[in-house]
């Protein structure tokens, strides 16, 4: 009797862990935005659609959907990826509806996106009797130009700075990019982040970079573990790593720096890193292969 209901609970388990989804390898960031996701570590947002399959119409179980159940689904993955967009975080304060509001020339350029967005069938949605699709849209190139505003490449802060001795010592060797720890902070991911110094001077933030260059690769990448970050291209082989002290004031994705962490960079000569995007900020605890969801905040 009790290894029948040993049985029994592993079955359970495991049909648990399918219906949750796929467990990625080192962990991914993964924010549940109402009928889409986002996955901010390869900045994609994707949504699923489904639809019934009218198997009660003669259909044999395993036939191929029709035209109109393709279709139907696929509406579906779209309008949720349409809905979900409009909650993607551009910074702090805004959401992507909020850079759309009274901007309709923003509004038809997103649509159009997300109407050619790519979309593909699932290939098992674990009910014989539903077809589904999923859409995906990447947030960067086109779609971070239209979503991320314009004045945010140009903005007049005041900038960190380093007095006396900034130039590069001989011996020094320089740093290839910058690692910010900024996990337990409670701080969420967004298409914008800032760095500044604890007197509130920025340090980085995207008006340090092109614009270009910022909607093609993000103003900042995002990771799940330090290990995961050590090993990005993004930062190449000898990143600087820098505990981030806090969240900044009024946001929830930009962060306060101490002065003398970020200082080896204008020592070593290597502060040309933060104009190229050279920027991992990792947030979640290494905790293996776990995949970690914010949950979707109020409005």
């Amino acid at each position: 009797m009790s290894r029948r209901i040993w049985i029994w609970c592993a079955l359970v388990c495991l049909i648990l862990t399918v219906a949750q989804g796929p467990v990625q390898a080192g962990g991914v960031l993964i924010e549940d935005l109402g009928p889409a996701r986002m996955d901010w570590e390869n900045k994609v947002l994707t949504a699923r659609g489904y639809a019934e399959s009218g198997l009660g119409e003669g259909k044999q179980e395993g036939a191929q959907p029709g035209r109109s159940e393709v279709r139907q689904a696929r509406i579906r993955a779209q309008n949720g990826l349409w809905k979900g967009l409009q909650l993607v975080r551009v910074d702090g304060a805004r959401r992507v509806q909020d850079v759309l509001r009274d901007d309709p020339d923003k509004v038809q350029a997103l649509r159009e996106l997300v109407h050619t967005a790519f979309v593909q069938a699932l290939e098992d949605t674990q009910e014989p009797r539903k077809t589904g699709y999923e859409a995906r849209l990447s947030l960067t190139g086109e779609s971070a130009s239209v979503c991320i505003p314009a004045q945010a490449w140009y903005e007049d802060k005041e900038m960190f700075s380093v007095q006396g001795n900034a130039t590069a010592r001989t011996g020094d060797s320089g740093f290839s990019g910058l690692i910010v720890d900024a996990r337990g902070l409670g701080a969420k991911p967004a298409l914008i982040c800032r760095l500044y110094d604890q007197q509130g001077r920025l340090i980085f933030g995207p008006s340090m970079m092109s614009r270009q260059r910022g909607i093609e690769q993000g103003v900042v990448g995002y990771s799940s573990s330090m290990e995961q970050a050590r090993a990005s291209s993004r930062v190449g082989e000898s990143p600087l790593q820098v505990r981030a002290q806090g969240v900044h004031r009024g946001t929830v994705s930009d962060f306060d720096l101490r002065a003398e962490d970020v200082k080896p960079l204008w020592v070593t000569g290597s502060a040309d890193i933060l104009q190229h995007g050279k920027v991992i900020v990792v947030l979640q605890d290494e905790h293996g292969d776990r995949v970690v969801e914010y949950p979707l905040e109020g409005q």
